[in-house]
């Protein structure tokens, strides 16, 4: 005898499925093709979306009468698209990261250039790369990078190069006999007895870049021999006042302590609570 699931089992695993599909593909690019010279618009210009190093389009699209795109219900991941039109340069843009929380990517005026001027393909970044090496070391940009829902600091710092994070969560720079994590240029251990705790609890959708510093400038003289400077995203803190809990809007449950405040947009460590 068959046994059948009640209707309304049915119709949530319909809603449910529904849900699911639409966080997973609510992806943006838009724009507007302009002329570089004058700035006129340009209609019925060709949209090509690739999908990381595809050779095939992912979709082709056209602008409209007034030179607007927009190409919806994309996934995840880093998409590039060229643009062209006869007459025109073809005009190719890297670097468009897709996650859940940074979703929808208005790339403004994109200017094509008369072919008289330029015979050679344009090519253009939107996003920061992910990693530039200057005198003083090395700057990891979060922002141009994929991660995981719910990943922390800790989970950043993995990742970096040069930076090793050990079992109990302490991060040091390979070759260095002293390190020491600043956050937004203030030292944290002056502010928290567990570094690696707070760490281990900072989302890291909150988190600009991440510099490390293995020839420090003079303003970290006598702060040791390396210096990892977390730089938080504008209008996020982080503060210290004795020992507190965590709760925030990012998935996952957790209970965490550590000698620190954190205030942001969705997040606030504050008093005991869950990390959620």
């Amino acid at each position: 005898m068959k046994k059948r699931l009640p209707k309304f089992c049915l119709t949530f695993l319909i809603l449910f499925s529904g849900v699911m599909a639409f966080a997973a593909e609510k992806g943006t690019i838009s724009g507007k093709v302009v002329e570089e010279v004058g700035g006129l618009s340009i209609p019925s210009a060709i949209i090509s979306i690739y999908l990381g190093e595809a050779e095939q389009p992912l979709i082709t699209s056209t602008s409209d009468d007034d030179g607007f795109f927009s190409i919806k219900n994309l996934k995840s991941g880093n998409y590039r698209i060229k643009i062209s039109f006869v007459g025109y340069a073809p005009l190719v843009v890297n670097g468009i990261i897709i996650t859940d929380k940074d979703f929808d990517k208005n790339l403004g005026s994109l200017k094509l250039s008369s072919e008289q001027n330029s015979l050679q393909e344009v090519t253009i970044t939107v996003q920061k790369p992910a990693i530039e090496f200057g005198a003083d070391g090395v700057t990891y940009n979060v922002g141009s990078t994929l991660l995981a829902e719910g990943s922390t600091a800790t989970d950043v710092l993995k990742n970096v190069p040069m930076v090793q994070v050990d079992i109990d969560g302490n991060a040091t720079i390979a070759g260095k006999k002293s390190t020491r994590v600043f956050i937004d240029g203030k030292p944290s251990d002056y502010m928290t007895s567990n570094i690696a705790d707070l760490l281990n609890v900072l989302p890291s959708d909150a988190i600009e870049k991440i510099e490390v510093l293995t020839n420090p400038p003079a303003k970290y003289s006598g702060d040791g021999e390396g210096i990892i400077n977390i730089v938080m995203k504008k209008g996020f803190k982080v503060g210290f006042n004795g020992n507190i809990g965590v709760a925030g809007g990012a998935q996952g449950n957790g209970n965490a302590n550590t000698n620190a405040s954190y205030r942001g947009k969705n997040y606030a460590i504050n008093g005991s609570a869950a990390y959620r």
